[in-house]
């Protein structure tokens, strides 16, 4: 639908499109289509941006629908109406809205539609393998990796296998503990508290199983803790199918940080629509940041925004925040694969959110190995922050974030 026939007139709305998806339009007794688009603020306002809000916040074609699914049981996104009509990448409930409030609002001495919005981020990392090398048989299991899947060098392998067991041994040095370390420097260095969310799964396929109980992990959550960081949870593969692991695990993880996560997001983005918040509910955990792609950067939920979520199996609000993800290291490195095409993806969905006045959720994994597609992340949000509101007093300067300390420097 072209804007120019519906935005109030006078009123300039900052967007990057001319146009918005004509998602449920409503009917109209006018013929032709120009006059179906057209809105003078008397007739019909030709989208229903309330039943499109609930359709979209709520993810009532996964309650409901019987969408493809991928490998691992989520909604495939390209089964989704969004990837289908090509704006999974607009936050087209935020868009909408804001077109909505050009007529709404009586002020009409600012042509702008939202010149006093702030954008903010919410830093997320999701924390799979808190050790590279962790045990003997992971230091073998890299080193063999190392051989067979990557370069294909004997003495890269040796090396991996030396640096590996250096590292067990005197607990020093390991990539994915560094990892930790860097990803609190950047969090503070953009002047934000970072959600670090750990596991306590059991071992299986998908999930490592390490015990956040150790004492080398209790002085990780320790410090995270002392640096001003939020510890969470990430509850395990098998748990959107199983509620007695989810409830174990969440038991567990009671046990080990001595109390009841406040926020967390769910292993692998796996996310059932007719079970997974009445659980996170029911466990008192106050937010989820699971729902967005995770072969893309984009708006899964249409928004950019925090919302409390809607129960339709108990026909309810619950007490309960969703915290949309919109962009993940793998997805964006999916996407876009070079560091130039990754800076500017992350510029198109920032911007987007900063258009709306939105949120940008953003998850980086400590043991993701592609260095560039995290190093291009940098700047964006930096720009997001420093567009936003005013940066941080003392924040360092980019030149002092030492580079990512990933396993193999290569996009």
């Amino acid at each position: 639908m072209p804007l120019r026939q519906i935005v109030k007139p006078g009123v300039v709305l900052d967007l990057d499109t001319a146009h918005l998806p004509g998602a449920v339009v409503v009917e109209s007794r006018a013929t032709g289509q120009d006059a179906d688009q057209r809105f003078d603020g008397r007739s019909l306002f030709p989208i229903d941006v309330v039943a499109l809000t609930f359709l979209m916040l709520t993810r009532w074609e996964e309650s409901t629908l019987p969408l493809e699914r991928d490998v691992h049981g989520r909604f495939a996104r390209r089964a989704m109406l969004a990837s289908r009509q090509s704006f999974h990448q607009r936050p087209v409930v935020d868009e909408w809205g804001l077109v909505l409030g050009t007529w709404l609002r009586r002020d009409v001495q600012d042509p702008h539609a939202a010149p006093h919005r702030t954008a903010r981020i919410l830093m997320t990392h999701d924390i799979d393998h808190p050790y590279r090398f962790g045990t003997p048989i992971q230091v073998v299991r890299h080193a063999a990796a190392e051989l067979i899947r990557h370069s294909h060098s004997t003495y890269r392998a040796c090396r991996e296998l030396r640096r590996g067991w250096r590292s067990w041994r005197s607990g020093q040095g390991d990539p994915y503990q560094q990892a930790i370390e860097w990803l609190m420097q950047l969090d503070e260095w953009l002047g934000l508290s970072g959600h670090f969310f750990f596991m306590t799964a059991d071992p299986s396929r998908f999930d490592e199983g390490y015990d956040l109980r150790q004492p080398r992990l209790q002085q990780m959550l320790a410090a995270i803790e002392k640096r001003k960081h939020k510890v969470g949870w990430h509850p395990g593969y098998r748990t959107v199918a199983d509620p007695t692991a989810f409830a174990r695990e969440l038991n567990r993880f009671r046990t080990a940080t001595g109390q009841g996560p406040q926020a967390g997001r769910q292993h692998y983005l796996q996310w059932d629509a007719n079970a997974s918040w009445e659980r996170w509910s029911d466990g008192g955990v106050l937010f989820d940041c699971t729902l967005g792609f995770a072969d893309c950067c984009g708006f899964r939920c249409g928004t950019s925004h925090p919302y409390p979520v809607y129960s339709h199996k108990r026909d309810q609000e619950l007490p309960l925040m969703e915290h949309p993800l919109q962009i993940m290291d793998c997805g964006l490195h999916r996407e876009c694969g070079d560091r130039g095409s990754a800076e500017q993806k992350m510029m198109e969905i920032l911007q987007r959110v900063r258009q709306v006045g939105g949120e940008a959720v953003t998850l980086i994994h400590n043991s993701f190995v592609h260095s560039q597609t995290v190093e291009a992340m940098v700047g964006p949000l930096k720009w997001l922050q420093e567009s936003s509101s005013n940066p941080p007093a003392g924040a360092p300067d980019v030149a002092d974030l030492a580079p990512w300390p990933a396993v193999r420097r290569c996009a």
